[in-house]
Protein backbone atom coordinates (compact mmCIF):
# COMPACT_ATOMS: atom_id res chain seq x y z
CA UNK A 1 0.00 0.00 0.00
CA UNK A 2 1.56 3.19 -0.81
CA UNK A 3 1.32 6.31 1.27
CA UNK A 4 -0.06 9.17 -0.69
CA UNK A 5 1.03 12.93 0.37
CA UNK A 6 -1.72 15.15 0.65
CA UNK A 7 -1.64 17.84 -2.28
CA UNK A 8 -3.38 20.75 -0.76
CA UNK A 9 -4.32 21.59 2.77
CA UNK A 10 -7.27 20.84 4.71
CA UNK A 11 -9.74 23.79 5.25
CA UNK A 12 -9.01 25.66 7.85
CA UNK A 13 -10.98 29.50 8.79
CA UNK A 14 -13.45 30.70 6.23
CA UNK A 15 -12.73 27.84 4.10
CA UNK A 16 -13.73 25.36 6.65
CA UNK A 17 -16.98 27.10 7.10
CA UNK A 18 -17.42 27.88 3.77
CA UNK A 19 -17.31 23.93 3.10
CA UNK A 20 -18.91 22.92 6.74
CA UNK A 21 -22.18 25.30 6.45
CA UNK A 22 -22.14 26.81 2.69
CA UNK A 23 -21.61 30.37 3.35
CA UNK A 24 -20.03 32.47 0.55
CA UNK A 25 -16.55 33.54 1.48
CA UNK A 26 -14.65 36.50 0.16
CA UNK A 27 -11.56 36.04 -2.12
CA UNK A 28 -8.59 35.46 -0.10
CA UNK A 29 -6.90 38.76 0.73
CA UNK A 30 -3.14 39.28 0.74
CA UNK A 31 -2.97 39.70 4.22
CA UNK A 32 -1.80 36.46 6.22
CA UNK A 33 -2.03 36.60 9.97
CA UNK A 34 1.66 34.25 9.97
CA UNK A 35 3.39 38.04 8.90
CA UNK A 36 2.60 39.66 11.69
CA UNK A 37 3.87 36.84 14.20
CA UNK A 38 5.75 38.16 16.89
CA UNK A 39 9.53 36.73 17.37
CA UNK A 40 8.84 34.56 20.10
CA UNK A 41 5.17 32.95 21.20
CA UNK A 42 4.93 34.35 24.45
CA UNK A 43 5.18 37.67 22.71
CA UNK A 44 1.50 38.93 20.99
CA UNK A 45 1.74 39.36 17.47
CA UNK A 46 1.79 42.97 15.75
CA UNK A 47 -2.27 42.46 15.93
CA UNK A 48 -2.29 46.20 15.46
CA UNK A 49 -0.53 46.08 12.41
CA UNK A 50 -2.85 43.57 10.93
CA UNK A 51 -5.81 45.88 12.06
CA UNK A 52 -4.74 49.11 10.08
CA UNK A 53 -4.20 47.32 6.85
CA UNK A 54 -7.69 47.65 6.32
CA UNK A 55 -8.42 43.76 5.24
CA UNK A 56 -11.21 42.55 6.97
CA UNK A 57 -10.20 40.13 9.46
CA UNK A 58 -11.82 36.82 10.76
CA UNK A 59 -12.56 35.55 14.11
CA UNK A 60 -14.44 33.47 16.34
CA UNK A 61 -15.25 32.83 20.19
CA UNK A 62 -13.82 30.46 22.78
CA UNK A 63 -16.94 29.62 24.13
CA UNK A 64 -15.96 26.75 26.53
CA UNK A 65 -13.43 28.28 28.79
CA UNK A 66 -11.05 25.05 28.52
CA UNK A 67 -7.59 24.56 26.88
CA UNK A 68 -9.09 21.59 25.07
CA UNK A 69 -11.17 24.53 23.22
CA UNK A 70 -8.84 26.92 22.69
CA UNK A 71 -6.47 24.17 21.34
CA UNK A 72 -9.25 23.21 18.29
CA UNK A 73 -10.41 26.94 17.72
CA UNK A 74 -6.62 27.41 17.66
CA UNK A 75 -6.24 24.92 14.94
CA UNK A 76 -8.83 25.74 12.84
CA UNK A 77 -7.01 29.31 11.22
CA UNK A 78 -9.05 32.09 12.08
CA UNK A 79 -7.28 35.29 12.24
CA UNK A 80 -8.30 35.96 16.08
CA UNK A 81 -10.27 33.93 18.58
CA UNK A 82 -11.77 36.20 21.47
CA UNK A 83 -12.23 35.12 25.18
CA UNK A 84 -14.46 36.31 27.46
CA UNK A 85 -13.36 36.69 31.03
CA UNK A 86 -16.28 38.68 31.81
CA UNK A 87 -19.48 36.53 31.17
CA UNK A 88 -17.52 33.23 32.41
CA UNK A 89 -16.41 32.02 35.35
CA UNK A 90 -12.56 31.76 34.77
CA UNK A 91 -9.28 32.39 36.81
CA UNK A 92 -6.40 34.87 35.72
CA UNK A 93 -4.75 30.93 36.00
CA UNK A 94 -7.23 29.35 33.18
CA UNK A 95 -7.63 32.93 31.12
CA UNK A 96 -3.61 32.66 30.63
CA UNK A 97 -3.68 29.09 29.60
CA UNK A 98 -6.20 29.83 27.08
CA UNK A 99 -4.35 32.71 25.94
CA UNK A 100 -0.67 30.62 25.58
CA UNK A 101 -2.72 27.64 24.37
CA UNK A 102 -3.79 29.69 21.52
CA UNK A 103 -0.40 31.01 20.44
CA UNK A 104 0.80 28.07 20.77
CA UNK A 105 -0.84 25.88 19.08
CA UNK A 106 -1.89 28.30 16.07
CA UNK A 107 2.26 28.94 15.82
CA UNK A 108 1.42 32.69 16.52
CA UNK A 109 -1.17 32.71 13.17
CA UNK A 110 -4.47 33.45 15.43
CA UNK A 111 -4.40 36.43 17.71
CA UNK A 112 -5.96 36.33 21.12
CA UNK A 113 -8.25 38.90 21.96
CA UNK A 114 -9.33 38.98 25.47
CA UNK A 115 -12.38 40.85 27.38
CA UNK A 116 -10.91 41.34 30.87
CA UNK A 117 -13.91 41.23 33.59
CA UNK A 118 -13.04 44.27 35.44
CA UNK A 119 -10.99 47.40 34.74
CA UNK A 120 -8.21 46.69 37.14
CA UNK A 121 -5.16 46.86 35.91
CA UNK A 122 -4.23 43.35 37.50
CA UNK A 123 -6.18 41.73 34.72
CA UNK A 124 -5.44 44.12 31.72
CA UNK A 125 -1.25 42.96 33.05
CA UNK A 126 -2.40 39.41 33.33
CA UNK A 127 -3.54 39.07 29.74
CA UNK A 128 -0.99 40.99 28.17
CA UNK A 129 1.87 39.50 30.03
CA UNK A 130 0.06 36.41 28.78
CA UNK A 131 0.64 37.03 25.26
CA UNK A 132 -2.82 38.64 24.39
CA UNK A 133 -2.77 40.21 21.16
CA UNK A 134 -5.71 43.01 22.09
CA UNK A 135 -8.20 43.53 25.74
CA UNK A 136 -11.19 44.88 25.68
CA UNK A 137 -12.63 46.75 28.83
CA UNK A 138 -16.17 46.19 29.88
CA UNK A 139 -18.83 48.61 29.82
CA UNK A 140 -15.79 51.34 28.86
CA UNK A 141 -18.36 54.46 27.66
CA UNK A 142 -15.44 57.11 26.09
CA UNK A 143 -11.84 57.82 26.89
CA UNK A 144 -11.91 59.45 30.16
CA UNK A 145 -13.49 55.72 31.60
CA UNK A 146 -10.66 54.10 29.99
CA UNK A 147 -7.85 56.12 31.51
Amino acid sequence: MAIQALSTRPARGAALMAQTFGIPIPPPAELRMEDYRANSLNQPPRFRDALRTGVVLLGTGVILPTVQAARITATLGFDWAFIDAEHTPMSPDLMTDLIKTINYYSEGATAAVVRVPTHSHEWMTWALDAGAAAIILPHASGLSTTQ
